[in-house]
């Protein structure tokens, strides 16, 4: 049976990180624009203040 390795180390060149600007970023780590944040943070607020006066 051949044997097997594991490596879970991340490898990529220091010429890759380099070259994502910030839109890459934002579509690797699932990002969300500030536009999507602030309409949420507002309707969270609205929705607080509606429960709020009853």
């Amino acid at each position: 049976m051949k044997s097997q390795k594991f490596d879970n180390k991340l490898k990529f060149d220091k010429h890759a990180v380099t070259e994502l600007n910030d839109q890459k970023l934002l579509d690797i780590n699932g990002g969300t624009s500030p536009l999507a944040i602030s309409i949420i943070m507002l309707s969270v607020s609205l929705a607080i203040d509606a429960y709020n006066e009853e």
